[in-house]
């Protein structure tokens, strides 16, 4: 995300990005909006809680969403993978 009061979503789409990795980029713009810009370093606590927000948010959400079995996987990963780093674990 920029400050230049613009929002970028990058996402590299050569390997046909699936609608779960379309929806967490665009809750990661909401959150940038709700909570404004932190460090995106992969060792940043406050990246984790926001890696671990859209997780929980997608796997409530995914039979609306309409997420498809690898997507629902790829969230319980990062649920399980950052559960020990967030505080609303």
């Amino acid at each position: 995300m920029e400050t230049d009061d613009h929002i970028y979503v990058k996402i590299d789409d050569t390997g046909n990005a699936t609608k779960g990795t379309w929806m967490e980029e665009f809750a990661h713009a909401l959150q940038f909006l709700k909570y404004g810009h932190i460090s995106l370093s992969s060792d940043s606590k406050e990246s984790l809680e926001r890696e671990y927000e859209i997780a929980i948010c997608l796997i409530e959400k995914s039979s609306r969403l309409g997420l498809s079995e690898d997507d629902i996987k790829e969230s319980q990963k990062i649920i399980q993978d950052y559960k020990g780093y967030c505080k609303n674990a």
